[in-house]
């Protein structure tokens, strides 16, 4: 469920691939364990505007945008699959409820799922779902109640 895992505090969670090494909160802030009141500051912001922390691990750097590290929690897929675009298109806005679910490409429709889990687009959620993308296409024009178990909605 969208963002099931967050609550509007402060929580923190462990980066996937990085347990008991780095945790991030909801606001895409980002700590090591070993200091645990230290925030990151090693941020940097590539062209796109996104931005990105470098995380290390067994002698190995790695640098990962936060809304990817974001989106492999919110979205429960590898960094492979994590496909995140922001809701506002802004890729310092990194705030859980400003991600959603795919690239958005073709900047056409932000589609909602019923608990609010955010998609780029019809072709986005169904294949996060395994649907067809018709089946979510005739819920949105009111043909059909559901589409893989879920009301939606354009946002």
């Amino acid at each position: 469920m969208f963002i099931e895992n967050f609550s509007e505090e402060t929580d923190w969670m462990d980066v996937p691939g990085y347990m008991g090494l780095y945790q991030i909160n909801p606001f895409g802030s980002v700590r090591q364990l070993r200091w645990i009141d230290v925030l990151l500051t090693s941020f940097t912001m590539v062209e796109t505007g996104e931005v990105c922390v470098t995380l290390f691990k067994n002698g190995t750097r790695r640098n990962i945008g936060v809304a990817r590290i974001l989106g492999m929690i919110l979205f429960d897929v590898g960094l492979d699959e994590c496909e995140v675009s922001h809701v506002d298109n802004d890729p310092s806005n990194n705030y859980v409820t400003n991600l959603m679910f795919g690239k958005r490409s073709n900047r056409k429709t932000i589609i909602v799922r019923d608990d609010f889990m955010k998609f780029a687009g019809v072709s986005d959620a169904a294949w996060y779902h395994t649907c067809s993308a018709s089946a979510i296409s005739a819920v949105l024009n009111g043909r059909r109640n559901t589409a893989a178990s879920y009301g939606w909605s354009r946002l």
